[in-house]
């Protein structure tokens, strides 16, 4: 019972070691920790993981500058360096992980975005390494950024983590307008509480009887803004593409500060053009009125 306790001891001592190496980036003694823990322990769970981490370092190479070349690394980390990392290291692995996004982020900072390989893009490699900061201005620093589905989703997780819900809602509007199958996961991957919270009452709602369902998150910052007036500010006119769905959001801004002044011509110009656009959002905003009114 004694040895066995010792054994077991022992073979968590030499499981830390390794990791403690690993996150040094000490390969040699990365590699004699593990040696002796599969001596002392062949059973141990997290051997054939600790092994795979120590086989990649010790094979990592930068792609070339090219798109595809650095897209094909990033999923290698992503198949094989990040998996064992969680595996193997538990929260220290985080960061060995980390720093393979970092390298592969300053390998790629002159490589301009290319919508066939976006995983290719330093904001991606930063976003993945957790340095949100350097992923907001990689992304920022494309021309046109706001065309690209993958850079809207990108910074808005980025300015999520960086400076929450507020910081975010502007570049997850454009994302819902220009590519509103993806909105769901990013709701999902924000695990915001009441982003999440708004996002399913608006699944629910009765507005959306006589609307595709794959169109219905593009009106949802429309929704979004009926149900929190207040965040009318937020939206930016500037990222709206020409469509019924982000012309719908500008127009409830407009309407939304309409009513402040109480100009009763324009506020009713203003809310015939939204029932010309979608009868069941017009009512979702007429009925909200109707409460703020009781």
């Amino acid at each position: 019972m004694q040895l066995d306790l010792f054994l077991d001891t022992r073979a968590v001592v030499l499981n830390n070691r390794t990791i403690t190496a690993l996150g040094a980036h000490d390969l040699a003694r990365a590699r004699s920790a593990l040696d002796e823990l599969r001596r002392e322990a062949p059973e141990y769970d997290s051997l054939p993981a600790l092994q795979t981490l120590i086989d990649a370092y010790a094979s990592w190479r930068l792609p070339p500058p090219d798109a595809a070349a650095h897209a094909a690394c990033a999923a290698w980390v992503a198949r094989v360096v990040e998996p064992a990392a969680r595996l193997g290291m538990g929260d220290a692995g985080r960061g060995f992980a980390a720093h393979f996004r970092r390298e592969l982020a300053l390998a790629a900072r002159n490589l301009p975005f290319d919508a066939g390989y976006p995983t290719a893009h330093a904001a991606y490699a930063w976003l993945k390494g957790g340095d949100y900061a350097q992923a907001e201005t990689a992304v920022l620093a494309v021309p046109e950024w706001w065309r690209h589905a993958d850079l809207l989703y990108w910074v808005s997780l980025a300015r999520h983590r960086l400076r929450g819900l507020p910081a975010a809602r502007p570049t997850l509007f454009a994302l819902a307008w220009r590519a509103p199958q993806r909105l769901e996961a990013l709701v999902s991957e924000l695990a915001d509480d009441l982003l999440t919270r708004d996002w399913r009452a608006a699944l629910r709602d009765r507005a959306w009887e006589n609307t595709e369902a794959g169109q219905v998150a593009a009106w949802f910052p429309a929704w979004y803004l009926v149900e929190h007036s207040a965040t009318s500010r937020e939206l930016d006119p500037a990222l709206a593409p020409d469509t019924p769905p982000a012309r719908a959001a500008c127009l409830v801004q407009h309407i939304l500060d309409a009513e402040k002044p109480g100009d009763l011509r324009a506020l009713a110009q203003q809310r015939d053009k939204l029932r010309a656009l979608h009868a069941g959002l017009f009512g979702f905003y007429m009925d909200k009125r109707r409460t703020r009114l009781i």
